[in-house]
């Protein structure tokens, strides 16, 4: 793992780790195993010093990870849980651990892109059946959890059944997301006689859609209007690379590419969290992100990080790692400053008025409503020090 690859320039003594044995109650022989196993470190020999042999140390970090592999065995028994367990929290784990799981995720990829491509080019032999295979698919229910959220996004209001009347949006949508696989998207498609165009409804299938009331100074996060860019990069990734390539990259490439994913699911949580009680359930279209950083399964994170993965490798995709982490401290000191604002706002009747979510977002609104609010806010601090 690319963290763990200058482990050797501070070690652990023989000393230091008697110390965590004797507190742990796990014996040598138990390190000898989890070393084995691949979940632990393996020693290394100082230059052998004259008449003493040589000393033995242990990686920096190894009294640490004994701690948390003891921990975590009373979580899960199954090495393979603890090992990935283990990586994601930075520790030192043999790289075919957690690399087989990435190449299990990935395998399924080229196998559905090949299924795709197939019935898209059956659609285009057929000009006779008025239903693509977007259509076929749309007819059945999906019991993926992401796509049963889209699914709900996109339910309209009509004399016809929910199922019926989302159909058509649903179709849209993954037509969509099938040409993104082929690496083919370059632009929403905009039908002249269509009650929404293409980019309405992966907007709405995404639950980027928001009220016009979620402004900051005046502005609204123009998120919505760069999608199409992003789904654009996305397919460029997809047109050069697949997930496979992905999970064979380098070590320290997918460690670098699992951290981002790590702090984006963090912003998209953090950010919701700290803006949805003053500007409801669908504050910034991040409602959508924000669940699938709460329900994100093992398979979806390794999923999302492969895809940054390949993102990266897009000139001008993303922004930098240094940024994103950045942004994920920001959004966290955001959430923590937020939640102290509604607690304040509970329990002082002095400020109840003053960081109530309609005030809130009359601040906000733009910079002379934010001037008039700073100076309430002064008001109940200094009624609040008499």
């Amino acid at each position: 793992m690319c963290g763990a690859a200058n482990q050797e320039a501070q070690g652990e003594t023989r000393e230091q780790v008697q110390a965590v044995l004797n507190q742990t109650a796990v014996s040598w022989e138990q390190l000898a195993r989890w070393r084995r196993e691949g979940i632990l470190p393996p020693v290394y020999d100082l230059t052998p010093l004259a008449y003493r042999g040589s000393v033995v140390h242990y990686p920096a970090g190894t009294c640490a990870q004994i701690n948390e592999i003891q921990r975590l065995l009373k979580e899960k028994n199954r090495i393979k849980d603890v090992a990935i367990r283990l990586w994601r929290d930075g520790y030192w784990v043999r790289e075919d651990l957690w690399r087989s799981r990435l190449r299990n995720v990935a395998k399924l990829e080229p196998i559905l892109r090949r299924f795709i491509r197939l019935k898209l080019s059956q659609d285009a032999r057929d000009d006779l059946s008025p239903e693509t295979f977007t259509d076929r698919l749309a007819r059945r229910p999906s019991r993926d959890t992401i796509l049963s959220r889209v699914f709900g996004r996109l339910l309209r209001t009509s004399n016809s059944s929910p199922a019926e009347s989302s159909q058509p949006d649903l179709s849209v949508f993954y037509r969509v997301m099938a040409d993104i696989s082929q690496g083919q998207f370059a632009a929403f498609e905009r039908p002249e006689d269509a009650d929404l165009t293409d980019k309405d409804i992966v907007q709405r299938g995404l639950d980027f859609n928001h009220p016009d009331s979620n402004l900051i100074n005046g502005m609204r996060m123009n998120h919505r209007e760069v999608i199409e860019g992003a789904l654009e990069n996305v397919s460029q990734a997809f047109d050069h690379w697949s997930l496979v390539d992905a999970a064979n990259a380098p070590a320290c490439e997918i460690w670098t590419a699992y951290i981002d994913t790590r702090n984006i699911l963090d912003i998209a949580r953090d950010f919701y969290d700290a803006t949805a009680w003053m500007w409801g359930e669908k504050s910034f279209g991040f409602r959508f992100a924000a669940w699938i950083a709460r329900k994100a399964n093992n398979s979806m994170l390794d999923g999302l990080t492969l895809i940054i993965l390949l993102l990266r490798r897009i000139p001008g995709a993303m922004i930098s790692s240094e940024e994103i982490a950045a942004t994920a401290n920001a959004a966290r000191q955001a959430k923590y400053a937020s939640d102290s604002i509604r607690e304040l706002a509970r329990s002082d009747a002095r400020f109840t008025e003053v960081f109530s979510p309609k005030r809130i977002r009359l601040g906000f609104s733009d910079r002379v409503e934010m001037s008039r609010w700073q100076k309430e806010i002064e008001s109940a601090k200094i009624s609040m020090r008499r």
